[in-house]
């Protein structure tokens, strides 16, 4: 068994501290041609599969208009939680209005693998305090799941 809070142990099936966002928190999803699609939702896990169901709704044009309402108006995908979280490394950044809201998001995490360093949820919460102060430069911030353009978002926003 990996140690606890280690990238092995994070991405094993059964993730003890692994901690689902809230239902409707939108979420990412790598389609089969492997581009990640925006604006699905998040629907909730499957107690008998342990998969995590989210929900993307169709664009009009792609709704079978003959169809009575409620039916093939949006798609599903089930994911096992190492998919989940392979495209969802800080789930519900885009939902994040505010600083503190970023760091909510971020402590759901244990970590956060960027291209060349793996970062603790701590670490990089006080990383983020230290580029909003002006302590440090955006540009030390993990661009891994966006974290470094919503960092800059927030920060346009003052």
């Amino acid at each position: 068994m990996a140690e606890p809070g280690t990238p092995e142990q994070f991405l094993e099936p059964n993730i003890p501290d692994f901690k689902l966002p809230p239902s409707g928190t939108h979420v990412r999803v790598e389609r089969d041609s492997g581009e990640v699609q925006l604006g699905w939702n998040l629907a909730g896990e499957l107690p008998l599969s342990g998969k995590i169901r989210v929900i993307h709704e169709l664009p009009v044009e792609q709704r079978q208009s003959a169809l009575p309402v409620g039916q093939r108006r949006s798609e599903y995908k089930d994911l096992s939680r190492s998919e989940f979280i392979r495209t969802n490394p800080i789930p519900g950044i885009d939902d994040v209005n505010d600083f503190d809201q970023l760091k909510e998001a971020i402590k759901r995490v244990s970590f956060v693998q960027g291209s060349q360093t793996t970062y603790k949820s701590g670490d990089l919460i006080k990383l983020v305090d230290e580029v909003r102060e002006g302590k440090r430069p955006l540009e030390e911030i993990t661009r891994t799941g966006s974290l470094r353009d919503k960092t800059q978002e927030l920060l346009r926003r003052g």
